[in-house]
């Protein structure tokens, strides 16, 4: 939030970065982070990975999907980080200059919300939570392969790390609605 530049404009860039050093490869693992919240599921799996796949398949150029994401961070660093020796050391894996530059790893994380007619109306709440689990259960390989297809069609996409949330609503927008009353 702290990197947002104006509180009238949608976020521009990544939802989120996320960082974690992996001992076993000796690599600062940056997750390129993006949340799509749609009536459809099919349309916010697409607008999902269509957002993400520039910031995964890019080149690490000055001129990549990446550059302005990567400015902020090093730019901001010091009020998101408030450690000077961990300031430090994560600019050198953003300097292109810096040996440590070649040891970062690009992945991904998805948040995927969606309506989903299985849960309880208001005007019948005759189903219950295990009624809800249930049919959750019996769609999710219907969903997993629908994700499969989806990244397939982003050539080198389905070869990156890419963490999914799939997330059912009873109703995206009214989730939204009482989502932003409750942040003002």
């Amino acid at each position: 939030m702290t990197l947002k530049t104006s509180g009238q404009l949608h976020y521009q860039g990544a939802d989120g970065i996320h960082v974690k050093y992996d001992t076993s490869t000796d690599c600062l693992n940056l997750y390129w982070a993006e949340a799509k919240m749609y009536q459809d599921l099919n349309a916010a799996i697409t607008n999902c990975f269509e957002s993400l796949k520039g910031f995964l398949l890019d080149s690490q150029s000055g001129t990549s999907t990446q550059e302005r994401d990567i400015q902020l961070i090093t730019s901001n660093i010091q009020a998101n980080v408030n450690d000077t020796e961990l300031e430090n050391m994560l600019v050198r894996y953003f300097d292109k200059d810096d040996d440590l530059s070649n040891k970062i790893v690009y992945k991904g994380v998805c948040f995927i919300g969606f309506d989903y007619d299985k849960y309880p109306s208001e005007s019948d709440l005759s189903k219950t939570t295990e009624d809800v689990k249930n049919a959750i259960i019996a769609e999710h390989d219907k969903w997993y392969s629908t994700l499969s297809s989806k990244i397939k069609t982003h050539i080198n996409l389905d070869s990156k790390e890419i963490h999914i949330f799939l997330m059912p609503f009873r109703s995206v927008s009214e989730f939204r609605k009482y989502y932003l009353e409750t942040i003002r």
